[in-house]
């Protein structure tokens, strides 16, 4: 929110691309307060208000996001992620607030989730630390969002 209007409103780019981060959900997992999902969607909502209101017209793309792997993330970052299981659980959650808001707002979804490995070893091969993706896991994300793009412009 706090670099919104300079990084993108101000450029009246021809399409805007939202990604958001995993801070939020570390943070719920983490139990830091005030880090729920009803947070984490009156963020989203507030992104989309003014994108909406600033860039009416503006295709908005959002992607979702892919779920750390507690078995590696730990080394680099310590052991703060529970089982994994509980983490796609939180995962999911707040991918599901996002493909309801981008619905609410006609918006377009990445949705990298369903093309990303569920499986830890194989996902692995996309990361570099268990949480940031490595050059292969950004050329998939790339390849993804343009496919999106591409059907997008062939159907509108």
């Amino acid at each position: 929110m706090n670099r919104l209007d300079r990084d993108v409103i101000q450029l009246k780019p021809d399409i805007a691309i939202v990604t958001i981060g995993t801070n939020d959900i570390f943070a719920r997992l983490s139990a830091v307060q005030n880090a729920t999902p009803v947070a984490y969607q009156n963020t989203i909502t507030n992104i989309f208000n003014e994108l909406q209101l600033n860039l009416p017209g503006t295709p908005v793309f959002a992607m979702g996001m892919t779920t750390s792997l507690r078995k590696y993330a730990h080394i680099r970052f310590g052991n703060f992620l529970p089982q994994q299981d509980i983490v796609q659980a939180v995962f999911n959650d707040y991918n599901n607030i996002l493909w309801e808001l981008i619905k609410e707002y006609k918006f377009f979804y990445v949705d990298l989730p369903s093309k990303w490995p569920e499986d830890v070893e194989e996902s692995w091969k996309l990361c570099a630390d268990g949480i940031h993706p490595n050059n292969a896991g950004y050329d998939l994300m790339a390849e993804f969002f343009f496919d999106t793009l591409l059907s997008t412009l062939i159907h509108h």
